[in-house]
């Protein structure tokens, strides 16, 4: 199976969090005043936000898993969270689990594959988080600087 690459990966994604998520907004890769920048996060219209970081090597994955909002527990974005990949990239499933506790897993084939569902954080941990990008998303729309995703 040939790598996926980054890009490739957030651009499924996107597509992955419109479509069968249902997600109404998408961001990608946004920069605001929280610390995290998601590489794909969606927010549907019930108030949910799903969180996706795209690690298209092992070596990425573990150097992201260092970070202080990988927590379960840590204040970050997303009710839900996954990791998305190519098969064999983040294990599971063998005795051995990559996933930091809560985190969900999705693979990509010829579909978006959800392996390792994820645990829904409560909202005290993610609505600040989550205010910071909306505000900053807002304020871009209006001072005539709607963010495009790319």
């Amino acid at each position: 199976m040939r790598a996926v690459s980054h890009a490739e990966l957030v651009q499924r994604a996107v597509l992955w969090l419109a479509g069968t998520m249902r997600c109404g907004i998408v961001l990608t890769e946004f920069a605001s005043a929280e610390p995290e920048t998601p590489d794909a996060l969606g927010f549907t219209r019930g108030g949910d936000s799903i969180l996706v970081e795209c690690k298209a090597s092992r070596a990425d994955f573990l150097r992201d898993s260092r970070k202080p909002s990988r927590a379960y527990g840590a204040q970050g974005l997303g009710r839900l969270r996954y990791y998305l990949c190519a098969p064999g990239v983040i294990r599971f499933g063998t005795g051995e689990l990559d996933l930091t506790e809560g985190w969900g897993l999705a693979t990509v084939g010829a579909r978006v594959r959800v392996v390792v569902h994820p645990v829904p954080r409560p909202d005290d941990l993610r609505l600040v988080p989550e205010h910071r990008v909306l505000y900053s998303l807002g304020r871009r729309c209006l001072l005539g600087e709607c963010w495009r995703p790319k």
